[in-house]
């Protein structure tokens, strides 16, 4: 059979590193921004993250995107 995805939502994650531990291995913190328009194109997604983290104060390391969708029987 035959499914369908339609697109339910979409999520910009930003991993930021916020130090090192006892180690010298590298911390991270990750944010999540949902409720993006779903037609938002991967260089809109990018650039908004990008806004974003010029506000943090700590240093971008990372963008993700999450396309969430829901699975219909054709």
């Amino acid at each position: 059979m035959a499914v369908n995805a339609i697109p339910t939502g979409k999520s910009v994650v930003l991993t930021l590193q916020t130090g090192v531990d006892e180690n010298g291995n590298p911390k991270y913190k990750h944010l999540t921004y949902s409720g993006l328009k779903l037609d938002a194109t991967d260089q809109q997604v990018w650039d908004f993250a990008q806004a974003i983290a010029g506000l943090q104060k700590f240093t971008l390391n990372q963008v993700g995107e999450i396309n969430r969708a829901r699975l219909v029987q054709a």
